[in-house]
Formats: structure tokens, sequence, C-alpha cells
């Protein structure tokens, strides 16, 4: 039951494609004339969508570099200034300093659909160890369990623990978390 609450709530899920694009307020990915035709999950455009509207407090519908920058380091994501300014040059399509509502969801559709999966996995684990003491014991679980209205016995989160527990520690380490996600992502 943990393992799949676990799964459930950290590790992402590709989205299928469909015919039907996703849909969030005022973008339609299908529309986006990219290349790559990258498929995000709704609620990763909504982020997308809020994180441009935050920026964009006037609705222009366009916001200018630097502030593309602040909004992409919201959306949880660390990009060089050179890469930046890649993907600035692939996505200014009319060269005026700024970026479109549209061609920013397009930007960012392309970055999610780039995130490694071990910065996915370093950052769920992230969530499990709060403190970042690099481990995750039953206290981490307890808390996590609760903030998602699923309380468990200490047992029950112990005996998760002791399943993927290599090192015979009483916590899982990354090395540990990331054995386990992968055979949660097999099954």
């Amino acid at each position: 039951v943990v393992r799949l609450l676990m799964a459930s709530a950290f590790v992402p899920r590709p989205v299928a494609p469909t015919s039907s694009a996703v849909e969030a307020p005022r973008i339609h990915i299908a529309t986006l004339p990219s290349r790559r035709r990258t498929h995000v999950s709704a609620e990763d455009m909504r982020e997308i969508t809020e994180a441009f509207d935050l920026f964009d407090p006037a609705g222009a519908g366009f916001i200018g570099y630097l502030d593309v920058r602040d909004c992409v380091r919201a959306l949880g994501f660390h990009v060089t200034s050179h890469k930046l300014r890649a993907f600035l040059a692939e996505y200014d399509r009319e060269l005026s300093g700024r970026i479109s509502r549209e061609s920013f969801a397009e930007m960012m559709a392309d970055m999610y659909a780039e995130r490694s999966t071990d910065e996915v996995v370093e950052q769920a684990f992230a969530l499990f160890d709060e403190t970042g003491v690099g481990s995750v014991a039953v206290r981490d679980l307890r808390r996590l369990c609760r903030e998602l209205g699923e309380p468990l016995p200490d047992e029950d989160l112990q005996c998760m623990i002791d399943e993927y527990d290599s090192e015979g520690q009483g916590c899982i380490s990354m090395a540990d978390f990331r054995r386990m996600m992968e055979e949660i992502a097999l099954h």
C-alpha cells in the first residue's frame, strides 16, 4: 500500500499521446508549432501557465528575458545562462527580446521532457528527506503519509523501510531510494 502511495505521489508518469491535446487555461498544446510536439501533463501545463501569469501581471501575453529566467527558476529548473540563451534564441521567433505565452509554454514543455530521470528521483528523495540528512526514516514517511491524508501505523512504515534498507541502518539511503523507484517503475 505504501509503495503504491509513494509511486502515485512521487513518480512522474509519461502522458500517453492521445488524439486530443492536453489543455490548460489559455494554452492548447496542439496549437504550438513545436517540431518535437512534446506532451506534458495537465498539471504541468497549469503550473507553466500560472508561472507565466505571475510574471505577466498586465496580461500582455509576453514577458522579457529576465522574467523568463526567473519564471524558469520558479518552475524548479536550474539552467545555465548559456542554455537559457539557446532556448530563448530558438523560441523568441520575433527577435523582440521577449517571449510569448505560447512560446514559453512550448519551451517549458520541451524542458520538462528533457528533465532527466535522475533529477526527478533526487527531487522526490528531497521531498522525503525534509531534514536533508541523506536518508529517509519512519518519521519522514509518517509526515508524508499524514500530509497525503493516508496515516499508516509505524509498523507498516518500518516494514517498508526494512524491505529496501540495504545497509541495515533502519533508514533508506539515496541508493536504496533509487533502487526502490526503479522497481516501482518496472511494475
